[in-house]
């Protein structure tokens, strides 16, 4: 239903490739109606007249694909997917091309609790008319418009616009009204669930249960990739929100293209990254001066250790569904290689194996391959 820029080229490298974004990633969503004399493309796709000329446009858009199939996806989604059937029922309530439809960023199915991951059950889509306010995070749609709108990262709808067929009741995502809740009261806390949290809990596979997310191959990939960018969104923005003021108003260059031309509003807002968020120039900073410190008290270190990641590892093998390989659950490898480096670490620490360690520095790169392997210094 929405857009995903990406590019698309792939690289050969003689191996499966993988999917890797650079900058920030955007999900954009089109009008419901295409222009007069525009093929419908994305949300429009659902609206052509006749289901036929649905699935014939599906199979335009997407070459080598099965009739039968798209028409049986197409027909479930019209069935099951709540913003599907609310987006048909809000182009009826249409009396005049000027109203708008939109997607409360917030709202919830009434009676049913914050934290639960629930597909909505009320209708949530509403029309709006010319000049009527909504949020500044909800989704607004015109009738017919060639202007993409961007969906933000903190949007629910965000994940089940994108995924419709990971998300086929159109089950809501992550979203800031989402609470903890105490495992031994069952009762909500005034702690609200952080986006990391949200989605490693979704990525967890459970006894007696089955989790439908894991079994998407490639496309779990590049849901994996496009959610850890809405984690760093969600992070950037708490740091952006909650900027130190004194010392952000203390940086020297800032001062100095003030006074140059005495307009403030010419210089624009200076975020300052901290050190805690990791990847940032200063968290890179600390961690040099910290290795800088032990090589200065301790010298030279004695041993370079690379420690690669196998595949064939039975702790990953024993977890793959039939037909996957590890290139289809880059969350198993990355889990099972965290748990083997850490043991690695342990018996570097207290095992002894090359006796009393003083000091260590440990790092983890990704091969093009998409398997991780450390370097550690001792």
């Amino acid at each position: 239903m929405t857009s995903f820029g990406a590019d698309k080229n792939l690289t050969d490298y003689g191996f499966f490739s993988t999917f890797k974004i650079q900058g920030q990633c955007y999900h954009k969503i089109g009008s419901l109606l295409p222009l007069p004399g525009e093929k419908p493309k994305y949300v429009q796709v659902y609206f052509i007249n006749t289901s036929k000329e649905e699935a014939d446009r599906r199979c335009v858009l997407n070459d080598g694909v099965d009739l039968a199939i798209i028409t049986y996806i197409q027909e479930m989604l019209h069935t099951t997917h709540h913003y599907v059937r609310s987006f048909k029922l809000a182009l009826e309530e249409m009396e005049v091309p000027d109203h708008k439809v939109f997607i409360n960023a917030d709202k919830r199915p009434e009676g049913e609790h914050a934290r639960r991951f629930n597909a909505p059950v009320a209708n949530e889509v509403g029309v709006v008319m010319v000049g009527e306010q909504h949020g500044s995070r909800d989704i607004v749609l015109k009738q017919r418009d060639h202007q993409l709108t961007r969906i933000k990262e903190t949007h629910r709808a965000y994940d089940c616009l994108q995924y419709p067929l990971m998300f086929v009741r159109g089950e809501d995502g992550y979203n800031f009204e989402l609470y903890q809740v105490d495992p031994k009261t069952k009762i909500a806390t005034n702690k609200k669930v952080s986006c990391k949290d949200f989605y490693a809990y979704h990525l967890i596979e459970r006894e007696n249960t089955f989790n439908h997310i894991l079994r998407f191959k490639q496309v779990l990939s590049q849901f994996l990739v496009d959610m850890f960018a809405e984690i760093e969104t969600e992070s950037l923005l708490y740091v952006r929100l909650n900027q130190i003021k004194p010392r952000a108003a203390d940086y020297i260059h800032l001062q100095d293209a003030i006074n140059a031309d005495g307009h403030a509003q010419n210089v624009g807002q200076q975020v300052i990254l901290p050190s805690s968020h990791i990847g940032s120039p200063r968290y890179m900073h600390a961690c040099c001066q910290d290795a800088m410190a032990y090589v200065r008290k301790y010298g030279r270190p004695d041993l370079f250790i690379t420690f690669t990641c196998n595949p064939k590892w039975q702790e990953i093998q024993n977890e793959l569904f039939d037909g996957q390989t590890h290139y289809d659950r880059h969350d198993l490898t990355a889990r099972v290689f965290h748990e083997k480096h850490m043991k690695l670490i342990w018996l570097l620490r207290h095992g002894k194996i090359f006796g009393e360690l003083q000091c260590f520095m440990s790092t983890i790169e990704w091969q093009k391959r998409g398997l991780p392997h450390s370097h550690t210094l001792i």
